[in-house]
């Protein structure tokens, strides 16, 4: 009786010992699977904010502070390019905010007399959306010639169908006068990868 209970006890021992061993060879498994992903997101954010600059310079309140645009985006108020331009901001509670800008020089610069953008309709493969100024400047119309407008769904819907068509057309009317653009493949790039850049930073709008 005292050998079996012996070999019963010697056996359960082995047995507590190999399932130890099996829970921690499981939690080491565990945790490089875990690394192996946060490395592998950390890869894939880099990758996606390598495609922008920050524009914040040394004017952040903290180290957090940024203010993505595509590479190819002009600063504000250029001269050189139309268009629907894209910037990634730092909102609150460190959550990232889309805005766009919207230039067309022929309104807003001297050829349009400095006027504003009073109203905008733009044209993709699927459908034909009309913005007023009541919309593009928050409520507050002729407060800026190129409105900033931040993105909410509506318009990130739009952004989505200009990046996904083909053939986009903007036609501009201002309160001096009128002018229409054709929107260029490396602006739909442009748009996409900002918009890349807000869902690596944790941006929930799909």
């Amino acid at each position: 009786m005292k050998k079996l209970l012996s070999i019963l006890l010697v056996a359960g021992a082995v047995a507590l010992a190999s399932c130890g061993s099996n829970n921690k060879g499981t939690d080491e498994k565990e945790k490089k699977v875990n690394q192996d992903s946060i490395t592998s997101a950390q890869k894939e954010k880099d990758n996606v904010l390598a495609k922008l600059r920050n524009d914040i310079g040394n004017d952040g309140e903290d180290a957090n502070d940024y203010f993505y645009m595509d590479k190819t985006s002009p600063s504000y108020m250029s001269i050189n390019k139309d268009g629907l331009f894209l910037e990634l901001a730092r909102g609150d509670n460190n959550s990232p905010i889309l805005k766009l800008t919207i230039q067309c020089m022929q309104i807003t610069g001297s050829a349009g007399g400095y006027g504003n953008i009073v109203s905008l309709t733009i044209i993709t493969d699927k459908e034909t959306y009309s913005l007023d100024e009541n919309y593009l400047y928050d409520g507050k119309p002729g407060s800026f010639r190129m409105p900033m407008k931040n993105v909410d769904q509506k318009l990130y819907d739009i952004l989505k169908d200009i990046i996904n068509s083909k053939s986009v057309k903007i036609k501009f009317s201002g309160n001096k006068k009128s002018s229409e653009i054709l929107i260029a493949d490396t602006q739909k790039q442009a748009l996409q990868n900002v918009i890349d850049g807000y869902h690596v930073l944790g941006g929930d709008m799909k």
